[in-house]
């Protein structure tokens, strides 16, 4: 009886032990679930308006950009050397002075054409004359002609066109940023966000490790933007990563 007594009372503590290690569980999960699903809630949060402040910083950045290049345009067209070589015709002097402009400046391109819409001289990347043709030009573009940055920040000023200069000549400046794989991480490092640009669904640019590299021509572009006079204008979409 004593014996079969023990038996019991151990089995009877057992049975405490368990339903006592039980609630314990319990209680922690009735405690801790919804407590880590509140911090998961809150670390999501705090993640997605990290993206949506940086969106907004980004999207000031690009303002700010096509201002500057906007004023370099105009800056630059005002400027009576140039207006004076020019007149001269010295498209190699003329060159080297776009050249000097350009290289004070974060232009990847600087380029004059006359009044005929021809390109007279050119510093930076390698374009087509048709790039003259467009009377205005101000924003996001794909530039037909350039084989290894396909998407533009352009701006152009016309001179002498209301008010003809002394020397009477008119021409047109235009100034570019090519937005390359350098251009968007020096937009990560302004917004702490990795960033890459789109255009029709396909990446034309990344701050990630690698960036977009040896991806040939950019497929998916459709014909019109390809063999319109300076491109279609568009802005090009950006996805952030932290």
């Amino acid at each position: 009886m004593r014996r079969r007594f023990g038996i019991d009372r151990l089995s009877l503590t057992g049975q405490l032990v368990l339903s006592f290690v039980g609630l314990v569980l319990v209680t922690a999960i009735a405690v801790g679930l919804p407590a880590i699903l509140l911090i998961r809630n809150q670390i999501q949060q705090q993640a997605w308006s990290q993206v949506d402040q940086g969106s907004r910083a980004t999207q000031a950045l690009y303002t700010g950009w096509e201002s500057s290049v906007i004023h370099l345009a105009t800056l630059t067209g005002h400027r009576p050397t140039l207006h004076s070589l020019l007149a001269q015709g010295n498209q190699e002097e003329l060159s080297q002075y776009l050249q000097t402009l350009r290289s004070d400046t974060e232009l990847d391109l600087l380029l004059v054409c006359d009044n005929d819409h021809q390109m007279v001289a050119v510093s930076g990347a390698s374009v087509t004359s048709d790039i003259c043709v467009a009377e205005e030009m101000a924003g996001f573009y794909i530039l037909p002609g350039t084989t290894t940055q396909p998407v533009w920040l352009l701006a152009a000023y016309t001179f002498g066109a209301d008010t003809a200069s002394e020397s009477g000549i008119q021409g047109k400046v235009v100034a570019g940023v090519a937005l390359d794989d350098e251009f968007v991480i020096q937009a990560r490092e302004q917004t702490g966000l990795e960033h890459t640009l789109f255009t029709d669904g396909q990446p034309v640019a990344s701050s990630l490790p690698g960036g977009i590299s040896d991806r040939g021509p950019v497929a998916g572009f459709p014909a019109a933007a390809r063999s319109a006079s300076v491109g279609s204008r568009r802005k090009p979409q950006c996805s952030h990563f932290q």
